[in-house]
């Protein structure tokens, strides 16, 4: 396990068009997303949880339903859906970043040497083999790095990569 300092940055309210813009600007020319729906159908039935599928563009992820991911090595961006043309999204990556329309998500904690209340920094770890499978593949993996607030009462797992296992 290595350790170091994790960045998250908050975009609210976003649109679609700026989801797109953040995924170039941060994740970068490729990577991989996957989105869900569990309220919105946008006018039509679809798929609970979209398979993770590889990028080459930020036009060719699909920014519908109530939630998606994009990520690479680089960074992650995550959206939720606020309303019909709305979104709440995050920007996660390890080093700081000029996120444009995001404030930094910071977490206050009571220092109790110096007994002040101090904005926090994440802090991140990245296991060797840490690792989520993609529902009904054998094969597909997903590998994160964890985001960890300095008090301990959030943490988030930000997707970096996809391993195909061949055995």
């Amino acid at each position: 396990m290595s350790e170091g300092t994790s960045y998250i940055y908050r975009v609210y309210p976003a649109s679609v068009a700026q989801i797109r813009t953040l995924i170039t600007a941060h994740v970068g020319g490729q990577g991989f997303w996957f989105g869900g729906v569990a309220l919105w159908l946008d006018g039509a039935p679809a798929p609970q949880l979209q398979p993770v599928t590889p990028f080459a563009t930020a036009d060719e992820v699909v920014v519908a339903g109530d939630f998606g991911h994009a990520f690479s090595q680089s960074a992650e961006v995550r959206w939720k859906r606020y309303d019909e043309t709305t979104y709440d999204v995050l920007v996660l990556c390890e080093h700081p970043a000029e996120v444009a329309g995001g404030v930094p998500l910071c977490i206050p904690h009571w220092n109790s040497q110096t007994q002040v209340w101090e904005d926090g920094t994440w802090f991140v770890c990245k296991h060797a083999k840490a690792m989520l499978r993609e529902t009904g593949s054998s094969n597909i993996n997903v590998a994160y790095t964890e985001y960890l607030a300095p008090n301990g009462a959030v943490q988030f797992q930000r997707l970096r990569e996809v391993r195909v296992d061949n055995d």
